[in-house]
């Protein structure tokens, strides 16, 4: 009898804690939550500044609040992938450049698109400890014309030549947080070797601090 129930009770126990492995598995949950961007980190003389970092703020225009909106889908109960869409309206250009060069925009709505995997680890009982390593697009939607005088050998201006520039990168991301139940905190880093901002490889790094909140799943 006492064999038994020993036996219904390691039934019992192995049955839920594979129900309680498997909840997320295969699922896809769908988060949404606010952004934080801290003034980037860099080392970079006057000298290393490329053309196009001489037309915005490289600080303003990356720092400040983004929403993110996106999923993540599980491929096991701790292991993740997933996707989300940033959104800021924010410094494109400052409206001038060198020799008070015009170009055509001040601010507008940068578009982000980040590619991360996630792994959880279960601590305290209701809570879990996150990891998160991705690569991110950044400051999509960019784009700006500049309007740059042309010049005979005698010094004189003879006309006006126009073209485009962005402030498109591509960025690593490593980050950790807690999370408990659908909501998570993350803290982290953008980490760039190049970027439009330099004319030189420089290290670019924009820590940020991320929530998020699960509002459905599929």
């Amino acid at each position: 009898m006492r064999f038994k129930i020993v036996y219904l009770v390691i039934i019992f126990l192995t049955t839920t804690s594979c129900f309680s492995q498997d909840k997320r598995k295969g699922n896809l949950f769908f988060n949404v939550g606010p952004e934080y961007r801290i003034t980037p980190i860099y080392n970079a003389g006057v000298s290393s500044l490329s053309k196009e970092a001489n037309y915005t703020n490289i600080d303003l225009q990356n720092s400040g609040m983004a929403l993110n909106i996106g999923a993540a889908y599980f491929l096991t109960h701790n292991l993740s992938i997933g996707f989300n869409n940033s959104f800021r309206h924010d410094i494109v250009t400052t409206g001038h450049g060198p020799n008070n060069t015009m170009s055509s925009t001040d601010r507008g709505l940068l578009i982000g698109y980040h590619f991360r995997a996630n792994y959880m680890f279960e601590v305290f009982g209701k809570g879990s400890l996150i990891i998160s390593l991705g690569y991110s697009l950044l400051n999509r939607n960019s784009e700006f014309s500049v309007h740059e005088p042309l010049y005979d050998m005698n010094g004189q201006e003879t006309g006006v030549q126009t073209y485009l520039a962005d402030y498109k990168f591509g960025s690593n991301s490593v980050s950790l947080g807690y999370g408990i139940g659908k909501s998570k905190l993350m803290i982290g880093l953008y980490i760039a070797g190049n970027s439009v901002y330099f004319n030189e490889r420089t290290t670019f790094m924009i820590p940020f601090l991320t929530y998020s909140y699960e509002f459905g799943k599929l």
